[in-house]
């Protein structure tokens, strides 16, 4: 009776075919800069830069077409504030609005009863627009600025706190992304290769 009971409870919690979730997240980050420069051994202080703020909500849609396989594709719209560069004693504060499309796919690998190893693989597309604010003037960029990465989560794992519940954690990611900035019909391009910072999440299945 008891090991029936056990099976039971390892089936609710297992990653089954036509699970679905929803992952809700917001996440945010500031910081401050100040700066100083040298002349013969003289430091010279400058003020302090304005604080540095982004903030990006995001939503995430799960399936598992088959046992222990996951489909994802998650929706965000990140927003930057920073200062550019200080001109007449005032600072030039950029702007950047987007919108941000992640399709990924993951294979759940079962550790204990309620924890997984799940590798995920991804592509992520971003659509941003700037715009300038130098005093009280507000400038719009003719332009947008776009990036392409590919990436791969190699250390991502999910604890089922209960059938509705899950807690994911990813410590670190290796990427690949193209970024180009539109201005004037000139583009450039940036290309990088490194690792991001860790994460948490909150998953709801249905």
């Amino acid at each position: 009776m008891l090991l029936c009971v056990f099976i039971l409870s390892m089936n609710v919690m297992a990653q089954n075919k036509r699970d679905k979730y929803l992952a809700p997240s917001l996440s945010v980050a500031y910081g401050n800069q100040s700066y100083s420069s040298y002349l013969f051994n003289t430091a010279y202080y400058y003020r302090e830069k304005p604080v540095d703020f982004s903030l990006n909500p995001s939503c995430e849609f799960g399936y598992f077409p088959i046992n222990n396989f996951r489909l994802g594709i998650a929706i965000g719209l990140p927003f930057s504030v920073f200062p550019a560069f200080h001109y007449d004693n005032k600072w030039e504060i950029d702007y950047a609005l987007g919108v941000s499309v992640k399709p990924n796919i993951a294979y759940y690998v079962r550790l204990t009863d309620r924890l997984y190893y799940a590798p995920e693989i991804g592509f992520k597309y971003e659509l941003w627009n700037w715009f300038d604010y130098i005093g009280s003037i507000l400038e719009f960029e003719n332009g947008l600025y776009q990036t392409i990465s590919v990436y791969i989560n190699l250390f991502d794992l999910e604890f089922r706190v209960n059938e509705k519940l899950a807690i994911g954690v990813g410590l670190g990611s290796l990427y690949y992304s193209n970024a180009k900035a539109i201005w004037d019909h000139n583009t450039n391009s940036l290309w990088n290769f490194n690792f991001t910072n860790s994460s948490v999440s909150v998953r709801f299945y249905l």
